[in-house]
């Protein structure tokens, strides 16, 4: 009888030098931990860059919006501005850098800058916030031939406005708008009476 010896199979042989075993060494687990990590790590960023970019850019439109809603309320109001009786002259009590006064055929109004709050007062009735978080409002005058007057005006010196130029600001985390216009009173226009 002829004995034959049986090959140990590929499993039950002893690891040779040189040869490896199925799996991964420590090294190799701890590279790819690094290299996921890093590559998470920079995604992350990109993607926390991108949502700030919408943030910021969602805000400032808002804020536009709110500020130009707010100028263009501010800029029918002060285009209608009545004329004194026979005058032709606005019937503007005063202006400051910060506000401005008028009289209407029902009331005395206003438009005026309080704690960063705008408040437009018509009719004589309570003034309605038109804007908060107002960072600057200013008011300037000019006359017939377009010339700066002084800032603040009182009594006579107030029938002389023409126009008006409003420069109003809004700041909101970190974000800052402005506009600026310049209104013609109405009841200053040839043939408006």
């Amino acid at each position: 009888m002829m004995h034959t010896l049986a090959s140990p199979s590929r499993s039950d042989a002893p690891p040779t030098a040189g040869r490896r075993c199925g799996g991964f060494t420590l090294v190799e687990v701890i590279a790819a931990m690094v290299i996921i990590g890093t590559l998470g790590g920079l995604s992350g960023a990109i993607l926390y860059r991108g949502i700030e970019g919408y943030r910021r850019v969602a805000v400032q439109s808002e804020l536009h919006a709110e500020l130009a809603a707010a100028m263009d309320r501010i800029d029918r109001a002060i285009r209608a501005i009545p004329s004194l009786s026979g005058s032709g002259d606005p019937s503007i009590k005063g202006v400051s850098p910060t506000s401005i006064d008028w009289d209407e055929a029902t009331g005395g109004a206003s438009l005026s800058l309080d704690a960063g709050t705008l408040l437009l007062a018509l009719e004589g009735a309570e003034g309605v916030r038109l804007l908060e978080g107002v960072t600057g409002f200013n008011l300037q005058c000019f006359d017939q031939s377009n010339a700066p007057l002084a800032s603040v005006l009182t009594g006579a010196t107030a029938g002389n406005v023409r126009r008006i130029e409003i420069t109003l600001s809004v700041g909101r985390e970190g974000l800052t708008d402005t506009l600026r216009t310049r209104v013609f009173l109405r009841c200053t226009m040839a043939g408006s009476n």
